[in-house]
């Protein structure tokens, strides 16, 4: 019989040299992208690291960088600038980046610890390392650098994979896997075009700074230290131009698993009208934080609210001392009296059908709104009995605000002469 030998692959560390070779001592920036030059450092250094040691090791592997940190530092000095830690000198082309790398929701990077201001290194009062330690294991890195690796270790089959050959429930367990998010929500915010959603997380008071388990706690994402930033949203949803029977299947599974978080009454209105009617009606759950003195937007997205046939859970965030108690930051002319009289509280009561909801910080909203929330939805009046009807007969959510808007438009008089 045959003696086979066994090929050993490469280590890491082997394949991450022979990559960067070509880069060293090149005056054109690398081409690599921030969160590769980022896993690239942690796996150089064992696997763990810190801000400082992916700095150090960036600044000592590419003579692009050091070139281009010296000139910055000459440009400081000019401007006599001092007392700045090291990260302040660092140039902004690389800098800001590497800092949008650790709020990247794909990069493999986990956070091992976090010492705060108990940690040895904050005695030296040098603030540079504040205790926080990034891994990357080996398997994570080498499937998220395979692109820049010039040899992969092993053949790739590319030949074509009949997916919608799996059986229907497998084929809804990797829908799940591919379109869920963690608990926490994404978070949403008024958006231009191209801005990303956000996925909340936990705040940095906590152990970890990313909660892939349960989190009861929903904020605002866009200034919070530890929010993981999410592809655009055209991005995240590529995956469902493959085919009309692909889009048929998982895009229900996006809408229908995930919770959508807003962080007003007005952005809520704003994500609302921006969903198109056949993805709308998929949506679960939606969280929300409800100040008020949002008028129109606040009342008009309640109403939409109450059309989904699928809402089953809400939490909603309202903290009435912000809005009526002495000590509140709006001005004292917009304050209510009470919480029952914020803008929307009727159209707020006339949701049905829900399962769960949840009234964060206001006991009055929750006493008085709750128990007619949760009643069960009325069946909507069917049609008379030879009436044409275009289309599947489904009325888009918004229906109602064009015809509130024609119904109070005055009409115009016009005089001769």
């Amino acid at each position: 019989m045959a003696s086979t030998t066994m090929v050993k692959s490469p280590s890491i560390k082997a394949r991450i040299r022979t990559a960067i070779a070509p880069w060293r001592l090149g005056e054109d920036e690398p081409d690599f992208t921030y969160e590769q030059l980022v896993v690239m450092a942690i796996l150089m250094n064992d696997g763990e690291a810190s801000e400082v040691e992916i700095h150090k090791w960036v600044l000592d592997t590419f003579s692009f960088y050091r070139e281009q940190l010296a000139r910055a530092l000459r440009v400081s000095t000019r401007k006599e600038r001092w007392n700045h830690s090291f990260q302040d000198y660092f140039p902004h082309t690389f800098h800001h980046g590497l800092n949008l790398t650790f709020q990247g929701f794909e990069t493999p990077l986990r956070e091992v610890m976090y010492e705060g201001s108990g940690s040895d290194t904050s005695d030296s009062g040098d603030d540079e390392n504040d205790g926080r330690i990034f891994s990357v294991t080996d398997a994570a890195g080498a499937e998220f650098l395979c692109p820049i690796f010039p040899h992969p270790p092993r053949a790739i089959d590319t030949s074509a994979f009949d997916f919608f050959a799996l059986p229907a429930e497998l084929r809804g367990a990797i829908y799940g896997i591919v379109f869920s998010y963690p608990k926490s929500g994404l978070a949403t915010q008024l958006c231009r075009k191209r801005e990303p959603f956000y996925v909340s997380s936990r705040t940095r008071e906590y152990e970890h700074a990313v909660s892939w388990e349960d989190c009861d706690i929903l904020q605002g994402a866009r200034n919070s230290e530890t929010a993981i930033r999410t592809r655009p949203m055209e991005d995240i949803l590529e995956p469902l131009l493959v085919s009309k029977q692909f889009y048929a299947e998982a895009m229900p599974v996006f809408y229908r698993t995930n919770n959508f978080h807003a962080t007003s009454t007005s952005v809520l209105y704003h994500m609302l009208i921006r969903m198109a009617p056949n993805r709308l009606q998929h949506l679960t759950q939606i969280s929300f934080q409800y100040h008020g003195n949002f008028g129109t937007e606040t009342t008009k997205a309640f109403a939409i609210l109450a059309q989904l046939d699928h809402l089953k859970k809400l939490d909603i965030f309202a903290n009435k001392q912000e809005w009526i108690g002495r000590g509140s930051f709006v001005p004292s002319s917009k304050r209510y009296s009470s919480v029952m009289n914020m803008d929307g509280v009727d159209k707020l009561r006339a949701i049905r059908g829900l399962d769960r909801v949840t009234f964060h910080g206001s006991p009055t909203l929750e006493r008085e709104l709750k128990p007619d929330m949760l009643k069960p939805k009325t069946k909507k009046k069917s049609t008379r009995a030879g009436t044409k009807r275009k289309g599947d007969g489904r009325e888009h959510p918004l229906t109602f605000v064009v015809k509130e808007a024609k119904a109070k438009k005055p009409r115009r008089t016009y005089q001769s002469g």
